[in-house]
């Protein structure tokens, strides 16, 4: 983290991120500091509830850390860089009234 930090690099949600990958290795039983192929394809099933947007920034996450770790003398398998996928968010643009409405809402 403090890497990314040193980087200019500003993501607020890598430290439940790298807390999410620790806990899955821990409930995995992952004992040394090498990641296999099958440890990643483990922990990418265990995402169906997540967004493909979700996903992919996670697995950016995993990808820096892993070349991170090979560099460092880890040998690890670092999965090939996904696609990232368009966003599927859609805005909504409130009527008049639907704002007025949502906004006496608030302030009960």
């Amino acid at each position: 983290m403090d890497m990314e930090r040193a980087a200019g690099a500003v993501n607020a949600h890598l430290p439940g991120i790298l807390k999410d990958f620790d806990d899955f290795a821990c409930a995995y039983g992952l004992k040394d500091t090498s990641v296999s192929e099958s440890f990643i394809t483990d922990w990418l099933k265990t995402r169906i509830n997540e967004s493909e947007r979700t996903v992919y920034n996670k697995v950016s996450v995993w990808r820096k850390l892993l070349t991170l770790m090979n560099r460092r003398g880890c040998k690890c398998y670092v999965p090939r860089a996904m696609r990232r996928p368009h966003s599927t968010f859609t805005p909504y643009v409130f009527t008049e009234s639907e704002y007025f409405w949502c906004d006496k809402i608030a302030l009960v």
